[in-house]
């Protein structure tokens, strides 16, 4: 099997990576924005890999990277539709049984779709700029203030040592 790195220079797949995982949702949303109305819905297709919630695992870092971009962008996206009504949410399916996930994921693809499913038809409209798995909320950015909280603190005693 010829895989994507074989294939391409290092520029190229960091840039075929990110378009990928992270540029292409948001500009799908912005082509499909005018037709979507008061009460809308977007839902973008994330990863756990790109929280930052509980420390950083180190697997696929340019993946896993990508989606944390593209959990920021839909963050900001979310406040930025807001004011118009469109809710706009991320959703880990966990590691399921795909092309991409492969035969020996965890998940059966119903299991995957089932939180997203539920986002665009069942799910209150005015959840919004959330990240879910399994139907229910999950943090992505948890210790993150704290951690610069710490940082700054940590750099301040240093100062004064």
């Amino acid at each position: 099997m010829t895989r994507c790195t074989d294939l391409l220079d290092p520029w190229s797949f960091f840039a075929a990576v990110f378009s990928n995982f992270c540029s292409l949702p948001f500009f799908v949303s912005q082509t499909f924005l005018p037709l979507i109305p008061r009460g809308g819905k977007i839902i973008n297709i994330s990863s756990g890999a790109g929280s930052i919630c509980g420390g950083i695992s180190g697997y696929a870092p340019l993946y896993s990277a990508s989606k944390t971009a593209e959990n920021a962008l839909t963050l900001h996206l979310a406040q930025a539709l807001k004011a118009r009504g469109i809710a706009v949410n991320l959703v880990c399916p966990g590691w399921v049984r795909t092309d991409m996930g492969g035969p020996g994921a965890a998940r059966p693809v119903e299991k995957g779709a089932e939180t997203p499913v539920w986002l665009a038809t069942e799910a209150p409209g005015n959840l919004t700029g959330k990240f879910f798995r399994d139907k229910k909320e999950t943090r992505l950015w948890c210790d993150v203030q704290r951690n610069i909280n710490d940082l700054g603190l940590m750099s301040r005693k240093m100062r004064k040592e």
